[in-house]
């Protein structure tokens, strides 16, 4: 069986972004110049409640499984292929890959086919460390995807983002017939906000028979 590995994808795709980031002009503003209008101004700023934007969500079908993404999560049609679909907004990035398994292993579980857990993640981690020599290994568990049995190995680096912004990387690794999938979900280790999209993005995966 082949090792399902996507993390060389996003340190492009993060350096990307970033790049762009750095070319935008910064934006000025010159509506009030007098300083009480400035003053002024800063206290209504304060006293404004933050507008919170909902969260408008789309089903994305893949072979005999689907899941939601926020609409601004974008696919990313120059890093994906037939079986590495990849998903970004300017934070985080989802990717999902697929493999046919053999014929034999086809109704097996997932916990069947790797059974060292913690040898897994050792080994996912040490493949992952010739992309990104600062990459850490947190932990390796058994855990569900949606309503699947999963692998799941947690991981962080801060290499893999191209700036200086450490990001937890959590990848599901299970078993659903033909297919051997890899779910990774790839996020800032200290923004709340994008930890809660990428939870409902997780429990969001329908596995159906």
């Amino acid at each position: 069986m082949r090792k399902i590995i996507s993390f060389f994808t996003l340190i492009i795709l993060f350096s990307c972004q970033n790049t762009e980031n750095k070319f935008e002009e910064p934006s000025r503003n010159y509506k009030s110049t007098h300083p009480t209008e400035k003053i002024n101004e800063h206290k209504d700023n304060l006293n404004q409640e933050p507008i919170v934007e909902p969260i408008t969500w789309k089903e994305i079908k893949i072979e005999n499984f689907s899941f939601k993404l926020p609409e601004k999560f974008e696919y990313q049609s120059a890093y994906s292929t037939r079986n590495n679909k990849v998903y970004s907004n300017e934070e985080s990035a989802v990717t999902v890959l697929f493999d046919r398994l053999p014929q034999e292993k086809e109704n097996s579980n997932v916990y069947e086919v790797i059974y060292d857990i913690e040898e897994y993640g050792r080994s996912v981690n040490q493949e992952q460390k010739k992309h990104f020599s600062d990459i850490q290994l947190i932990k390796s568990e058994k855990s569900k995807i949606g309503n699947n049995n999963s692998i799941l190995v947690s991981q962080k680096s801060t290499k893999i983002s191209g700036n200086n912004t450490t990001m937890l990387i959590q990848a599901h690794y299970c078993i659903f017939s033909p297919y051997f999938i890899s779910i990774t979900a790839t996020y800032p280790l200290n923004s709340s906000d994008q930890k809660k999209i990428i939870e409902e993005v997780l429990n969001s995966f329908v596995f159906i028979d």
